[in-house]
Formats: C-alpha cells, structure tokens, sequence
C-alpha cells in the first residue's frame, strides 16, 4: 500500500502537513508561504546557474 502512495500521489493529494508539531499544510493550504517569494527565489537561482549549465561539457 504504502508503494502506491509514493508512486502515485501528487501534492495535491497532500491534505495537511506537519513539522516538529506545527502545521505547514491545512486543508490543502500551505501555510505562511509566500508563493510570490517562491516563484522569485527559484527565478534569481535559475538566472544564476543556468549559464553555469552551459559551461560543462561531456566527453
């Protein structure tokens, strides 16, 4: 059973979430998250690593 939901669960099937007894996810909600400072955050390492990407070559 347990294999099913690892394998086939997405995050949306996620209801709540706990994390040494506080609530990071209720009722499908995160919880003191801001969505907006994620997106940022995941852009600036984007901008930052991608052209790092570039540099390696495979031989």
């Amino acid at each position: 059973m347990a294999d099913r939901v690892l394998n086939c669960a997405s995050r949306v099937d996620i209801d709540s979430v706990w994390i040494s007894g506080q609530a990071k996810k209720s009722n499908g909600k995160m919880i003191g998250i801001d969505g907006g400072d994620q997106r940022a955050q995941v852009a600036l390492a984007h901008a930052r690593f991608g052209p790092l990407g570039d540099t390696i070559t495979f031989t």
